[in-house]
C-alpha cells in the first residue's frame, strides 16, 4: 500500500466504529432489561459465560484469555473466574473453563435477541449486504495472513462466528468486531517486545495522551483494570527508570525518548493493521468504505430537525 491506501485503511477503521455504534445503540437499550433480570449473568460472569459458550463443548483456555487481556489485573481476573464458577456460570479446571447449562442458555438468549434485531432491520430496510460481507471476508482473510504471529484477540473473536454463513447484517457486525480485535493485536504486537507490562504500557499511553499525570488519576480513570493507586505508582517509577518518563511539580510527563517509543509503536500498529488490506486497491477499499457508510446512514435513527 502506498501512502494514500494507508490513509484509506485507517478511514476504514473509523467507518467500522461508526457503523457498530449506530447498530448497537438501540440494541443495547433492548438488552438492558434482560441484563437486569434475575436470569442474566452480570459483569464478569456475563463475559466468562459468553467466552465459554463461544467454544463449547471445548474448554476455553485461561492462558489465552489472559493473553487477550494484557492490560488488566491478572490476579483479579483469576478471582473473578473462581467466583463465576461458584455462581454456576462456568466449570473451572487447571487449564481453563467450560460453559455450564446456565451459560449456554444465557448466551442463546443474547444471540436470539441479536438475531431478531438484525433480521428485523434487514426486513424493514430491505437490506442487501452480500457485497459488504464479501469485502469484509476478504479483509478478515488478509488479517489472518498478516505477517506477525501475535493475534490472541483476533483468534478469540473468531470463536464467535455464526454457523449460518448466509451473508447478513449479523456477518457485517461479526466481521467488523473481529477486525477491531485484530487492530488490538496490531498494537499489542507493536509494544510487546519492549520489556514492559500491560499496566506500564497503558500508563505510558495515558500520560502520552495527556489524560493523566499521576497514579491517582490513572486509578480513577481505569477502575475496570482493577489496579490500585500503588500499582500505578510502581508503573510510573518503572517508566522513569527506563528514561521514558520524568516527574515534575505538575506530575509525570514523557521524556523525548518516551515520546519516541510511544509514537514508534503507534506507527508500527498502523503498519501491521494495513497488512489486512494488502489484497485491495485504493479504489476497492474506498468502495467498501462507501458501502458501509451507506448502510450506516440507512439504519441510523432519524434525528429531528434542529436537534
Amino acid at each position: 500500500m502506498d501512502g494514500k491506501q494507508f490513509e484509506v485503511s485507517l478511514k476504514f477503521n473509523q467507518t467500522a466504529g461508526e457503523f457498530l455504534g449506530v447498530l448497537h445503540q438501540p440494541l443495547n437499550e433492548k438488552l438492558q432489561a434482560f441484563f437486569e433480570s434475575e436470569d442474566a449473568a452480570k459483569g464478569a460472569d456475563s463475559f466468562f459465560a459468553q467466552v465459554a459458550a463461544g467454544v463449547s463443548p471445548a474448554e476455553a483456555s485461561t492462558a489465552e484469555l489472559i493473553a487477550r487481556s494484557p492490560y488488566g489485573n491478572i490476579e483479579k481476573l483469576k478471582l473473578d473466574l473462581q467466583e463465576a464458577a461458584e455462581r454456576g456460570w462456568i466449570t473451572l479446571s487447571e487449564t481453563g473453563f467450560t460453559a455450564t447449562e446456565n451459560a449456554l442458555k444465557f448466551t442463546d438468549v443474547l444471540v436470539g435477541m441479536l438475531t431478531e434485531y438484525t433480521v428485523g432491520l434487514e426486513k424493514e430496510y430491505a437490506l442487501d449486504v452480500v457485497e459488504i460481507v464479501d469485502g469484509l471476508s476478504k479483509v478478515v482473510s488478509g488479517a489472518e495472513k498478516a505477517p506477525f504471529n501475535l493475534k490472541p484477540a483476533f483468534t478469540f473473536a473468531r470463536n464467535y462466528e455464526y454457523e449460518d454463513k448466509t451473508p447478513s447484517l449479523l456477518w457485517v457486525r461479526r466481521h467488523l468486531i473481529t477486525l477491531g480485535n485484530y487492530r488490538d493485536d496490531c498494537h499489542l504486537a507493536a509494544w510487546s517486545d519492549l520489556g514492559v507490562s500491560g499496566i506500564e504500557w497503558e500508563t505510558l499511553t495515558f500520560v502520552w495522551r495527556g489524560e493523566a499525570g499521576s497514579a491517582a488519576e490513572l486509578a480513577e480513570k481505569l477502575p475496570f483494570r482493577n489496579y490500585e493507586e500503588e500499582d500505578y505508582s510502581q508503573a510510573l517509577e518503572k517508566l522513569v527508570s527506563l528514561g521514558w518518563m520524568e516527574k515534575s511539580d505538575e506530575g509525570y510527563m514523557l521524556t523525548e525518548k518516551g515520546k519516541q517509543v510511544r509514537e514508534q509503536a503507534e506507527t508500527q500498529t498502523d503498519k501491521y493493521y494495513q497488512a489486512a488490506f494488502a489484497a485491495f486497491s485504493e479504489e476497492e477499499l474506498h468502495a467498501l468504505i462507501g458501502l458501509i457508510e451507506k448502510l450506516t446512514a440507512v439504519i441510523s435513527p432519524e434525528v429531528e430537525e434542529g436537534a
